[in-house]
């Protein structure tokens, strides 16, 4: 049990939600890692609250609502569905302090449904495993699908920048497909090579296994690479969906899109503006 506690603290994001008004500690696994626990044991006595985050097909739901109902009453876990509505994700990169100190500062936390760390994957070489690398940056997430550019701090004396979180794209390192994690992979393996199913060492000519041109299928000047990339670019960007992302691309709602950049240091233009309130300003 000790040892399955210490694997899930390893495993526990930095997270804090926002409940009626009160920032609150959560912990979320990761759920891949906890794929590949055959068992999973609670601690006594341990203080931080697990969030448990399941994902449901439309015509399984009225069974997961049972199952949720059930592991509460057995285990005396506190379960719920995800409400999925309309929410902007955000990355905070220029503060230092504190998730606690952040939320202190903000002038108004009506719209902030979630603030976290965000993390990096890392490869240790030493011992062989995957280790999350803290970014120093912040994600946090808003109540409606409105795009936010700033968050006012300290009575509106100042702000800090906030920039759409552009999702990297996921690619298999089994079969190489692009949207989902070696992890999570239900296909039969391929040769990162020619691109069939795997068959040890390869002589053949080498194929993408996404475009069919001559170069591996990791290769990151990949046409379907680059296309993956601008879609998760332009859903960032503009706050849409998939759907909609594709749409802007092919240029049928060029209006909605919206040109921005992310390099704070050559564009000052967009740094948020200093504001203080109406009433101090008046007085002097």
């Amino acid at each position: 049990m000790e040892e399955n506690s210490k694997a899930m603290e390893r495993t526990a994001r930095e997270e804090y939600m926002n409940r009626a008004g009160v920032l609150e500690r959560i912990s979320e696994l990761d759920a891949s890692e906890l794929a590949n626990q055959k068992q999973v044991k609670f601690k006594e006595g341990t203080n931080i609250t697990y969030r448990l985050v399941l994902k449901l097909n439309k015509d399984r739901v009225q069974t997961k609502k049972e199952g949720i109902n059930n592991l509460t009453e057995e285990t005396g876990l506190s379960a719920e569905i995800d409400q999925r509505g309309s929410k902007f994700v955000g990355v905070i990169t220029d503060w230092g302090d504190s998730i606690s100190d952040l939320w202190d500062s903000m002038d108004d936390h009506d719209d902030v449904l979630k603030i976290g760390r965000m993390y990096r994957k890392k490869w240790d070489k030493e011992k062989k495993i995957l280790t999350k690398e803290d970014t120093g940056n912040l994600i946090i997430t808003f109540m409606g699908d409105k795009v936010r550019k700033s968050l006012d701090l300290f009575g509106r004396r100042t702000a800090i920048k906030v920039r759409p979180f552009i999702a990297s794209v996921k690619q298999c390192f089994k079969c190489f497909r692009f949207g989902h994690i070696k992890a999570l992979c239900k296909s039969e393996e391929r040769c990162i090579i020619c691109g069939d199913l795997a068959h040890g060492n390869c002589t053949r000519d080498t194929k993408c296994r996404n475009c069919g041109g001559n170069h591996r299928s990791t290769w990151r000047m990949c046409r379907e690479y680059e296309k993956k990339k601008n879609i998760n670019l332009a859903m960032g960007l503009n706050n849409v969906s998939r759907r909609e992302a594709e749409r802007i691309l092919a240029g049928k709602e060029q209006d909605k899109a919206q040109e921005q950049t992310y390099d704070r240091y050559e564009t000052p233009a967009q740094w948020p503006k200093l504001s203080q309130p109406r009433k101090e300003m008046e007085g002097r």
